[in-house]
């Protein structure tokens, strides 16, 4: 079946899972690479569907506005958006929401910082952040940052 007021076709977004729902955060529109994207490509809202046929924007202008949501994941029933990146330059706050409209900044930035984050999973541990390398990086290393107080 053909999507309802689907949004805008974008990568670099944040896909999750969440409340028996599907739901999409940011992303750049345009097909140009993120370091020569305008402002105008970067799409700040936050949709969900809970068939993946009708879909709802149900935030126009969350808090991390004008950046591609890099990394997202569920913990402790709550969405998470962590680290967002624009021009290569890395932004290392995190963001949580029970319902996708109210988000605030729970915690202290990711201590992870000067790289970009390549995932973020959960363990019994609590939330794991995974930090790598781009194309641009030559530090190679690999970096982690566990959190269990959200």
């Amino acid at each position: 079946a053909a999507p309802n007021n689907m949004w805008a076709p974008r990568h670099s977004m944040v896909v999750l899972s969440f409340s028996g729902r599907m739901w999409v955060l940011s992303g750049v529109t345009s097909s140009a690479e993120r370091v020569r994207a305008s402002d105008a490509d970067f799409v700040q809202d936050v949709w969900s569907s809970s068939d993946g046929v009708d879909w709802t924007r149900v935030a126009f202008s969350p808090p991390w506005a004008n950046r591609r949501a890099v990394v997202g994941t569920v913990y402790q029933l709550r969405m998470f958006v962590l680290a967002e990146s624009r021009y290569y330059r890395y932004y290392y706050n995190v963001w949580g929401s029970g319902n996708g409209i109210d988000w605030t900044e729970p915690m202290e930035a990711c201590s992870v910082t000067g790289q970009p984050l390549g995932a973020a999973l959960v363990m019994q541990s609590g939330m794991v952040v995974v930090a790598g390398a781009d194309s641009l990086a030559r530090d190679l290393s690999v970096r982690f940052w566990v959190t269990q107080e959200i």
